[in-house]
């Protein structure tokens, strides 16, 4: 992570330089979004198995779910990305 060390670095000098800042947050930005996809898809996932793990405790085995629409979401905004 190379543009976080830098952008600590430049806010940590006497004068920061203001346009460099900006341009460094607009080069992290891109790389924040995928995180932030990941992330929601994973948590999206975990979240369709615990309602999945509830299910088959109450009686309903043997369902399989597919993917919710928040997942699908995510899961279009990383292919886009990186296909």
């Amino acid at each position: 992570m190379t543009f976080v060390s830098r952008i600590d670095t430049e806010l940590k000098a006497k004068s920061p330089n203001a346009d460099r800042i900006a341009d460094l947050l607009d080069k992290l930005f891109p790389t924040l979004q995928d995180i932030s996809a990941a992330v929601g898809y994973e948590v999206s996932n975990m979240q369709a198995d615990v309602k999945s793990l509830s299910d088959w405790a109450k009686g309903a085995a043997g369902e399989e779910q597919g993917l919710s629409s928040q997942e699908k979401v995510y899961i279009e905004f990383l292919n886009k990305r990186y296909q």
